[in-house]
């Protein structure tokens, strides 16, 4: 089984890999973060390190592996825009990823031990950041599903 460091660290690599997406990052492709569950600050939970980010960011990070005929590992990519989210998923879902064969990032291989992602839909979401403040953001979720796993 891949390890869900291992395969955020893949996904943060490759949408820093599409041209498009840095584009909407406002030309920083470190906007693009993982937060993971070793991260320092893990214990609080991604809000705050969300929260000290400026928009626009990407915050990727593992929400669960699902174990049926395969291996299902779900992530959550949270975005922060400036402008329309519209453009920053689509920018996500059809960019091409520079060293990854030519493919849309929705095509693209960005583990080898995985299928290429899947990423359909993007939903409002609010992160708390205080008993009486929330952070608005939008959350896409994005399944990787491992090959050949032995379950």
């Amino acid at each position: 089984m891949v390890k869900e460091n291992d395969l955020i660290d893949a996904v943060v690599t490759a949408l820093r890999a599409i041209p498009a997406v840095v584009t909407a990052l406002e030309s920083t492709p470190t906007n693009v973060i993982a937060w993971k569950r070793t991260s320092p600050a893990a214990t609080a939970g991604p809000a705050p390190m969300l929260q000290a980010l400026n928009p626009p960011c990407i915050m990727v990070t593992h929400l669960r592996t699902f174990f049926s005929r395969q291996i299902d590992h779900q992530f959550s990519l949270i975005l922060r825009t400036n402008g329309t989210v519209d453009d920053l998923f689509s920018a996500i879902r059809e960019g091409v990823p520079t060293g990854y064969g030519g493919v849309k990032f929705k095509r693209a291989q960005i583990h080898t031990d995985c299928e290429p992602p899947f990423i359909s839909t993007y939903e409002p979401r609010l992160f708390p950041i205080s008993d009486s403040a929330f952070l608005e953001v939008y959350e896409a979720t994005l399944s990787l599903k491992e090959r050949g796993a032995d379950i």
